[in-house]
């Protein structure tokens, strides 16, 4: 058997990887650049900016993930001819009528998104320089016109377009990256997250509209009288993806904020880089599943479920796997600069890092369950996120504020183990049992 199928090695995957892959070269120059060319404390406020701005998710509600889900099952009806889409009137209707309507969304919710990331800004930077919190702005105005990005990937994506899609990212992500170093090596500092921010939105507009002209005239000259309405349903699924992002923000995202507050830039710029390579480990591990989510939006409309549920087992193992092997070559890396004191200042000590590293092993889990769970249509965990995200601001606010952070991880590494998994198991298992009895 070839090895790239053994391992399920498709050319969806192989796009993504190659993009995680890149990431991870980038992190590794990213890492040099960051130590060379910033101190300590501007370490800590890079990363609490980094964070800070993932509040997009507040004004967004993980729309572009749902949109997406949508955008998938209608378009299992139709087919790409010619770089258009094509198929029958009536389908035709529902699937413009859906893009149309997450594109007006989007214009409501960029503003919105970069007021919410001012404010938040405002009240974390006031004591510092005025500059900073120029820099904070700019930046803010520059990560809410990414979010137009983002649903423009996701469409695409809807589309099956997942290997095109990632060799646009690949390409939108180099030319990031590249002009913050590039920024950073003449001394711009905090000023460069701007600049590859607005590099990254005209390299990534062009690269999408190149990639099929066609379907973006389509959206705009289709003609039809059908606009999407809000069924019950879809509210219902709304509210509940807008749950568990908003919820999955304060779960991800507020510890740097919070360090930097209760433990000051320095502790911040350490916990953001340690925690920066561990998720990237973790985005990595769904790539499997990230890349079959429109054809498991497919399946599921067809009711394969058996199919789904096949292709879904086989990944999920790739991607466990592939946590396990990046997060033990990165506790290697740890323990080898701490031996030879060489910059282990920058990280967190060994531990704790390894504290986090089996914290967000369950999460890869719980991530993975959910993108089958989700093809169905179905937010699983918003409850459990409602009651996870209390229990970690808790957290956050009595023992982050009060303990070392070693007391912090372990805390945090208790709740994922004792609670988030176990319920989230719960749910996958029973729902799964009846999608294959449905079968």
């Amino acid at each position: 058997m070839n090895i790239k199928k053994k391992i399920g090695l498709d050319k969806p995957v192989s796009s993504i990887l190659i993009n995680k892959f890149w990431t991870y070269a980038n992190y590794a120059l990213n890492i040099i650049f960051l130590i060379k060319f910033l101190t300590p404390v501007d370490q800590g406020i890079w990363f609490t900016f980094l964070n800070l701005n993932a509040l997009t998710v507040i004004a967004e509600m993980g729309f572009s993930n749902m949109i997406s889900q949508l955008i998938s099952h209608e378009f299992a009806n139709l087919n790409i001819k010619d770089g258009k889409i094509d198929g029958k009137k009536k389908y035709l209707n529902s699937f413009f009528g859906l893009i149309r309507y997450a594109l007006r969304f989007y214009v409501v919710v960029i503003p919105i998104a970069i007021i919410i990331l001012i404010t938040a800004g405002y009240f974390i930077f006031h004591n510092q320089n005025n500059i900073i919190f120029l820099i904070w702005t700019l930046y803010s105005i520059t990560g809410g016109l990414r979010l137009m990005i983002n649903i423009f990937q996701s469409l695409y994506q809807s589309m099956d377009k997942v290997s095109e899609t990632q060799e646009c990212i690949l390409i939108g992500s180099i030319s990031y990256f590249i002009s913050i170093w590039i920024s950073l090596y003449f001394g711009l500092g905090l000023f460069s997250l701007v600049i590859g921010n607005f590099v990254f939105i005209i390299v990534m507009s062009i690269s999408l509209f190149r990639l099929m002209p066609g379907f973006w005239w389509q959206i705009f000259l289709h003609k039809s009288s059908e606009k999407f309405i809000f069924h019950k349903d879809f509210i219902h699924l709304q509210i509940k993806y807008a749950i568990s992002w908003i919820c999955g923000y304060f779960v991800f995202n507020l510890f740097i904020p919070f360090t930097y507050i209760y433990k000051g830039p320095v502790l911040a710029g350490q916990l953001g880089l340690t925690l920066n390579v561990i998720r990237g480990i973790m985005n990595s591990s769904c790539s499997w599943l990230e890349a079959k989510i429109p054809q498991f939006n497919i399946l599921s409309s067809q009711n394969k479920e058996k199919e789904l549920f096949d292709i879904y087992r086989q990944n999920e193992k790739y991607g466990l796997y592939f946590y396990l092997l990046g997060s033990t070559l990165f506790i290697l890396f740890i323990i080898i600069i701490n031996y030879y004191n060489f910059y282990n200042t920058r990280f967190l000590s060994p531990i704790v890092t390894l504290i986090f590293l089996f914290t967000e092993g369950a999460e890869v889990k719980i991530w993975l369950m959910a993108i089958y769970l989700r093809a169905h249509k179905f937010e699983p965990y918003y409850k459990i996120s409602i009651i996870g995200t209390v229990l970690t601001f808790l957290v956050i606010i009595f023992i982050l504020s009060n303990y070392k952070l070693e007391i912090f991880a372990i805390s945090l590494f208790a709740l994922k183990w004792l609670y988030g998994l176990p319920c989230a198991l719960k749910i996958f298992n029973y729902n799964k049992k009846n999608y294959l009895k449905s079968y």
